[in-house]
């Protein structure tokens, strides 16, 4: 990036994408919930993208998934007791 420009039109095209941090529902109003799991490398080693995986196929086959997003984040530094 070379100018304040620039980072305004990233930060524009990440907003979407970051909007769960601060309390907003993403892209999508019906959702309700999001359940946050840890994709820093500990809880990767210890399987977490299969985890995610199998709560978006209950979600999805209880008829929830309008309302339950499951959402991968970073590291929560509690690595010891992953995954998270």
């Amino acid at each position: 990036m070379k100018s304040l420009a620039e980072l305004a039109a990233v930060r524009e095209s990440m907003q979407s994408k970051v909007a769960i941090r601060h309390g907003g529902a993403a892209t999508d109003s019906k959702v309700k919930k999001h359940v946050l799991v840890c994709g820093g490398t500990g809880c990767t080693s210890s399987k977490s993208v299969e985890i995610m995986a199998a709560m978006r196929a209950e979600i999805e086959k209880v008829g929830l998934s309008d309302e339950i997003k499951v959402v991968g984040t970073g590291c929560f530094g509690l690595c010891a007791l992953g995954p998270i």
